[in-house]
């Protein structure tokens, strides 16, 4: 789809991004050039079946409505959203839209808790099977990919590689990774903290099974993102942004939108 298919309020950088996702979800990258044959062709399908590529796609139809004057206020009178990374935005839209969540996001706090009890108990007990044998050295193939992977992009960016520097790549990478110590992690982890590593907050929903629990995690979900990210709820934005994307549901009032959607969340 053209540039110009879309509205003039639609930031250029915002298009990019959601031009980019599609792409890629179709596979077509100017690199990325499949050979036509039965394999590459039930990728490219289980791609575009993708409940991600659902919700890029979702994007882009409901931006690309002229008529649409939620979508037009979303860009015109929230003056924040301008400031964000229109890559996080993207990213965090997909996540709120997309029906491929997380197992632990359908389950009430309650279950979420012996879900966690559960991971720890089975990873102490893996510990205790593994140690002192060969399965203890079971990562050693990927950690081996690992070292070689990190050497051959830095090479590709034309980045000297000594011998001794390679030798540090490889010690690094192999340094204590063992199936036990990634085990003993696992037992320790909780959910709040290992997706904060990678820029998300959990989201809880009272009622993930409610048959409108899809428009409360997307209003969760942004409402964590915008809260992230500027410091504030944006509660207006997000009634907007839901408004958008599930305009055949009645809009949320103040108080069910801060139930809904705490910010800061209850964790």
């Amino acid at each position: 789809m053209s540039k110009h298919s879309y509205p003039k309020w639609i930031p250029l950088k915002f298009i990019d991004n959601l031009d980019f996702q599609i792409k890629a979800w179709n596979l077509q990258l100017g690199d990325y050039d499949l050979p036509n044959d039965k394999y590459c062709n039930d990728i490219l399908r289980k791609m575009q079946s993708h409940p991600d590529h659902f919700a890029v796609r979702q994007i882009q139809e409901r931006f690309c409505n002229h008529n649409d004057l939620n979508a037009k206020t979303f860009w015109c009178e929230f003056n924040f959203v301008n400031k964000l990374s229109m890559y996080s935005l993207v990213g965090a839209m997909v996540k709120g839209l997309s029906s491929k969540k997380y197992k632990t996001e359908l389950m009430p706090r309650d279950e979420r808790q012996k879900f966690k009890n559960r991971i720890s108990a089975t990873s102490e007990k893996l510990q205790e099977l593994v140690a002192d044998s060969p399965f203890e050295h079971a990562l050693v193939l990927k950690m081996a990919n690992l070292a070689n992977s990190i050497i051959s992009n830095l090479q590709s960016h034309g980045v000297a590689i000594t011998k001794a520097v390679e030798d540090d790549i490889y010690s690094n990478c192999f340094s204590g990774v063992t199936v036990k110590t990634v085990l003993k992690e696992l037992s320790q982890a909780e959910e709040q903290q290992v997706l904060a590593r990678i820029g998300q907050t959990p989201v809880i929903l009272k009622k993930p099974n409610d048959k409108d629990s899809n428009r409360a995690h997307f209003a969760q979900t942004m409402t964590n993102y915008f809260g992230d990210k500027t410091g504030e709820a944006q509660q207006e934005a997000v009634r907007v942004l839901c408004l958008i994307f599930y305009p055949h549901l009645q809009e949320f009032s103040d108080p069910d939108l801060k139930r809904i959607a705490p910010w800061p969340p209850k964790l």
